[in-house]
């Protein structure tokens, strides 16, 4: 899969689950945090440059089908102790990422 294909991916699952929350705005504000983690995920893959796909991630996420975004959110919710790990910082968001990759 190349990076523009899976960011493509990307924010198809973001699109699919922004429909959703537009449904019913309390789902929306209910889930307020997840959205921006999707946001988070969609961001980091929008600005990575192709060097750096191809050297780090490229092997790492093979072909994906299906919501991306909503099984990394599934799989950080129970990864080991996620109080420790931040989306919102660089570090944390890379570790998590990587952490999915290699799991699923």
């Amino acid at each position: 899969m190349t990076l523009k294909d899976f960011v493509a991916l990307l924010n198809k699952n973001y699109e699919e689950l922004v429909a959703k929350g537009k449904e019913d705005y309390h789902f929306f504000l209910k889930n307020a945090y997840e959205y921006a983690h999707y946001n988070e995920v969609v961001d980091y893959f929008e600005n990575l440059d192709e060097e750096d796909w191809k050297n780090d991630w490229e092997e790492l996420v093979g072909e994906r089908e299906g919501n991306v975004l909503t099984a990394i959110w599934n799989t950080w919710l129970n990864y080991n102790h996620p109080e420790y790990y931040n989306f919102f910082c660089y570090e944390g968001l890379v570790d998590i990422l990587k952490y999915y990759f290699e799991h699923h």
